[in-house]
This record gives structure tokens, C-alpha cells and sequence, in this order.
């Protein structure tokens, strides 16, 4: 709730000052037609939810994305749309790599959560599990004795889900995945021989840890990303 309310008055504070600005005629050299309008109130909603949430994807590439739109004005015409995105998408993982944190163990997530109550927590112990976060920060604890199939939707949002106490019965389980703006963490047994076959358009997949063998049961990780971010932790 504080987070929200954070958005929200940071967003109106905004919405003031580009009022104000337009009228003393400080954005009279630029027009703003319709389109271009509702798309920087749209980036602007996400890059205030994006720093509010951390989400170094987000926050990135909706000010590359402002960019693009205002390439005139800021004289960086020859920058868009690609060379800007590439560049963002290369910042993204660089900022990504650099600002986390080192050594973070399993069950700090735990304690971290109760320090930011926001942050969503629940447990699972169904075969088939399904995980939709919109716009906020969730954790999911899967325990589920038969483990089958895990759906992961993610749109503005940090996902994080952990693996570590299900099993499966079957030799091939499967993952799915679909992020937009959002950062992903899975949390795997290192027994598990995982197979990952995403679609990435302005995205990054890392891997974590070692697996200790071949010899476990399959698991499928497929599904798309677009402008996130996927970490795969073996544990």
C-alpha cells in the first residue's frame, strides 16, 4: 500500500509539472499530438513503477524508450531506435549484474520479505502451479509432492519462485514463462537437468550455480521474455 501510494502521488506530481511547463510555453519548440501524449504518460506510469520497484529493466528501458519518442528535441536522432535499445538492453544486464547483491542465501528471501511486507509470499504444494503478478513483487514457495507444470506470468513485476522442496514423480516436468518488463528468478535443484528453450526480444537469461548431474528428471523451461530479465539459480 505505501508503494502504491508512492506511484500515484509521484505520478500526479508529474502530471503537474508537465501542465505547468505547458503553459509558461517551456514545450512550445515540441508538438504534442495525441499520440505521443498518452505514450509518455504510459512510459512515465512505468518508469516511476520500475524505480519504486527496483526494476532495473524497466527503469531502463522506458527512458529508452522516452528517448525514442523525444529523439528531436534531444538531438539524438541518429541514436533510435536500435543503437538506443542495444545500448539499454547491454545496461540492463551490466546494472543488473553489478547491483546484486553477492552470497544472497535461500532463506534471506524469507527474512526480507518481513522487513518489506509489499512483497507477496505463498506456498504451493499443487502439481499444476500457477503464478500472475501484475505491477507488484511476489515470492512463491513450490512444495508440491508431484510437481508437473508451473504457468509464470510477469508484466511490471519481480518474480521470484522456488523450487527447492518439490519433486517430481515423472521424469519430465515443464516450466513456463512469460515476462514483459519484469525481472524472473527461479530457484532449481541442482539434480534437475533443465532445458531451456525461451524466445528473448531485449532480454537477458543467466544461469547460477552448477547442476550436479545429468541424471535427474527433465525439466522444460520454454515461454518468451520481452525487456526482462531471467536468472536461473541451481541450489
Amino acid at each position: 500500500m505505501k508503494r502504491q501510494r508512492w506511484f500515484w502521488g509521484i505520478f500526479f506530481v508529474l502530471g503537474a509539472g508537465i501542465l505547468i511547463a505547458s503553459q509558461m510555453g517551456w514545450l512550445s519548440h515540441y508538438h504534442f499530438d495525441t499520440f505521443t501524449t498518452i505514450a509518455t504518460l504510459f512510459l512515465a506510469a512505468i518508469l516511476i513503477k520500475s524505480m519504486i520497484y527496483f526494476s532495473v529493466f524497466g527503469t531502463i528501458f522506458s527512458l529508452a524508450f522516452l528517448g525514442i519518442l523525444y529523439a528531436d528535441p534531444l538531438g539524438i536522432g541518429n541514436l533510435v531506435p536500435w543503437t538506443l535499445l542495444g545500448a539499454a538492453l547491454l545496461l540492463s544486464i551490466g546494472l543488473s549484474l553489478i547491483i546484486r547483491p553477492h552470497g544472497i542465501q535461500h532463506r534471506w528471501h524469507q527474512q526480507n520479505w518481513q522487513e518489506h511486507p509489499e512483497t507477496v509470499t505463498t506456498t504451493d504444494d499443487q502439481s499444476l502451479v500457477d503464478v500472475q503478478v501484475s505491477m507488484s513483487s511476489n515470492i512463491r514457495y513450490v512444495e508440491s509432492a508431484n510437481f508437473k507444470q508451473a504457468n509464470i506470468y510477469a508484466y511490471m513485476a519481480n518474480v521470484k519462485v522456488y523450487f527447492d522442496n518439490a519433486t517430481i514423480q515423472d521424469e519430465v516436468a515443464n516450466i513456463n514463462i512469460d515476462g514483459d518488463l519484469s525481472g524472473i528468478e527461479l530457484y532449481l535443484p541442482k539434480e534437475w537437468n533443465l532445458k531451456i528453450q525461451t524466445g528473448n526480444f531485449l532480454s537477458g537469461t543467466e544461469e547460477k550455480g552448477l547442476q550436479s548431474t545429468k541424471e535427474g528428471p527433465t525439466v522444460n523451461l520454454a515461454g518468451n521474455l520481452h525487456l526482462s530479465g531471467l536468472t536461473v539459480i541451481y541450489i
